[in-house]
């Protein structure tokens, strides 16, 4: 479905937004939190050794609601 990368998009920058608006500083704490997860994990599924790029992947497409892809044969 198209829209649902909108979504998420829209959800993850209007959490700390929203958060923002109550209490600037817990808002900027949870959008700089929500930064480092996001470059942690493709760090590590860029540069992490076999099986913790395999890890990320795995994360990253489930984040995704992607499916596995067929095993090598």
């Amino acid at each position: 479905m198209p829209w649902r990368p909108t979504v998420a998009g829209a959800a993850s920058l209007g959490t700390p937004v929203g958060i923002g608006m109550l209490n600037p500083l817990l808002g900027e704490v949870f959008a700089i939190t929500e930064i480092v997860v996001a470059l942690t994990v493709i760090t590590v599924a860029l540069f992490g050794s076999q099986a913790l790029s395999e890890r990320a992947f795995r994360l990253l497409r489930w984040f995704g609601n992607r499916p596995e892809p067929p095993a090598p044969s």
